[in-house]
């Protein structure tokens, strides 16, 4: 498996797949949700094996640090590491492009697998898309 940083209309399109794949169909989020604005403005990493996409993830910079999100993973790899493996190059990157904090806003069902990646819980639950999540961070 390689992860490299997206940078051609392929990854793009690949990334794109995954996230409509995972949350438009996988968990009914509106694609107007999914697909927004900071896309343009995201460093996003792409996972692959040979051509075939495995999953993504992206980084927003922002006043307070780098939001994490659209960490997605195809079902049939779940399972394989390659979340975790995700997670280890984009915090490479925040790190790279010297940011002290990263954040995300997890869902409920994997918060455990972002506090395993060193994420602290913060606050209560809300809802966002009608999925319940909980606001972490992490300090670099």
């Amino acid at each position: 498996m390689k992860i490299i940083k997206a940078t051609t209309q392929k990854h793009f399109f690949d990334l794109r797949q995954v996230r409509v794949e995972v949350f438009v169909i996988g968990q009914d989020v509106p694609i107007e949700i999914e697909l927004d604005h900071y896309d343009r403005y995201a460093i996003h990493l792409v996972a692959y094996e040979g051509d075939d996409i495995l999953g993504t993830v992206r980084l927003v910079k922002t006043k307070k640090g780098g939001k994490i999100g659209r960490m997605a993973v195809l079902n049939k790899y779940q399972g394989l590491r390659v979340g975790r493996q995700l997670m280890d190059a984009i915090e490479q990157v925040a790190k790279a492009e010297d940011l002290s904090m990263i954040y995300l806003s997890s869902q409920y069902q994997v918060e455990a697998f972002y506090k395993k990646c060193g994420f602290e819980s913060i606050g209560n639950y809300y809802y966002e898309a009608n999925i319940k999540h909980v606001y972490m961070e992490k300090q670099l």
